[in-house]
């Protein structure tokens, strides 16, 4: 962990199912990071090694097949991550407004605000990652006079544990177990949910 560092990233994802494509998304972020070194008792056992930073995002987020959903993010964040060894923890907070690019959308613009807590070290072979996340999601206007003519609220809340296996520097082999809970006030969104999964990852490097 060096000293100050500075990046931009770029990110691209589509979700497709039965041969339609759902959900595409273009993200970019900046962001800016330094030493972070507390005074005193090392902090939950990392002796000092951590970093903390600032970002911004912005993301076209489009729905091909429901267009009427299409919006715009933009958003910053705080992250602060400590290392001891091959282990890691770390914790961000992000907070932006999805801009609805229909007049039509329900609810018009979102504001949202996302925390994420994880932590990975290393096991037999490969590494354990767990991850908790905590997000709200309020709507600027009314959702629909269907559904009470309240503004929407969601919260959720999400649990994973997760066990990858690294093949090569580029794919990844991976299984993890899945705990969804997310209410609101328009109980058509109000949900519960566990699974596992199975699959492999393509970072590009």
């Amino acid at each position: 962990m060096g000293d100050t560092g500075a990046g931009i990233r770029w990110g691209a994802t589509r979700l497709w199912m039965g041969g339609q494509s759902l959900y595409q998304e273009n993200a970019a972020k900046v962001f800016v990071d330094r030493p972070w070194n507390p005074q005193g008792p090392q902090w939950m056992g990392f002796s000092g090694n951590c970093r903390y930073g600032t970002g911004a995002e912005y993301s076209i987020r489009n729905y091909p097949a429901e267009s009427v959903l299409d919006g715009v993010y933009d958003g910053f964040e705080l992250g602060l991550g400590c290392q001891q060894g091959s282990s890691v923890v770390a914790l961000t907070g992000q907070w932006g407004v999805d801009h609805g690019q229909n007049p039509l959308r329900l609810g018009g613009d979102q504001s949202r605000d996302d925390y994420s807590l994880s932590a990975s070290t290393p096991g037999t072979g490969g590494t354990w990652i767990a991850v908790g996340q905590w997000s709200r999601l309020r709507d600027q206007d009314p959702y629909s006079p269907l559904l009470g003519g309240v503004q929407r609220q969601i919260m959720r809340r999400e649990t994973r544990l997760e066990y990858d296996w690294a093949l090569s520097d580029s794919w990844t082999v991976l299984g993890y177990v899945d705990s969804t809970r997310q209410a609101s006030n328009v109980s058509l969104f109000s949900l519960s949910d566990q699974a596992i999964y199975f699959g492999v990852r393509w970072v590009g490097k």
